[in-house]
């Protein structure tokens, strides 16, 4: 549905439950799902898209189930069938990592995890 918008949590919707969004994107939170079927990219983008220092290629979505934790690792950072067809589903978590800085020079190597900040 072209122009549909996630509406933050709490905003009545005929929608089918709710997803979460969290850690390197730009609206982090708990947004209704649309009556149509939402996939993870038009999630991403909807909700304000990730961050500067988001880490495209190790994007996961948790899920139940049959009450087990099961966890899908996409990269949405370069074009592929899996990660442009990923369906969302209710109670869905999508965290966003932050890319580890790995500086070089004069013969060394240090990364550096830059820590998310609210």
């Amino acid at each position: 549905m072209l122009g549909a918008t996630l509406a933050p949590a709490g905003v009545p919707d005929e929608g089918r439950g709710q997803i979460y969004l969290t850690g390197a994107v730009r609206s982090r939170g708990a947004y209704d799902l649309p009556a149509e079927p939402l996939l993870l990219m038009k999630a991403l983008a909807l909700a304000g898209g990730p961050a500067d220092l988001a880490n495209l290629r190790k994007v996961r979505v948790i899920r139940k189930v049959n009450g087990e934790e099961t966890v899908f690792f996409l990269d949405v950072g370069k074009p592929s069938k899996e990660a442009a067809e990923f369906v969302l589903e209710a109670n869905d978590v999508v965290f966003v990592p932050e890319k580890i800085l790995v500086f070089r020079g004069a013969g060394r190597r240090a990364a550096v995890e830059v820590p998310l900040s609210d």
